[in-house]
């Protein structure tokens, strides 16, 4: 059982990727929610999304934008159910 539990720390541990694929009028969006919009964590979430989007790893964007791992996994299923004017709306 030991080595059962090491092993499911270490693939824990592994980097893991999270695919976000935008439209062009998705992308144009969240590029203006991440410079414009008067709240700073709406912009955080739009820069993480447009590069999720890009193919970065998950923690290589949380840690340059000073989140978690875990906020960067919950902002792409957000964006699909909402849709990235939601963000873009929250003023």
């Amino acid at each position: 059982m030991a080595s059962l539990r090491g092993n499911l720390i270490l693939t824990a541990c592994l980097p893991v990727k999270c695919a976000v694929e935008l439209t062009e009028p998705e992308k144009k969006t969240l590029q203006q929610l991440s410079r414009k919009h008067p709240h700073q964590d709406f912009r955080t979430r739009g820069l993480g999304l447009l590069e999720l989007a890009g193919g970065r790893r998950v923690h290589e964007i949380a840690v340059e934008l000073e989140v978690s791992d875990k906020s960067v996994y919950n902002w792409a299923p957000f964006l699909e159910r909402q849709g990235p004017v939601w963000f873009a709306d929250r003023t």
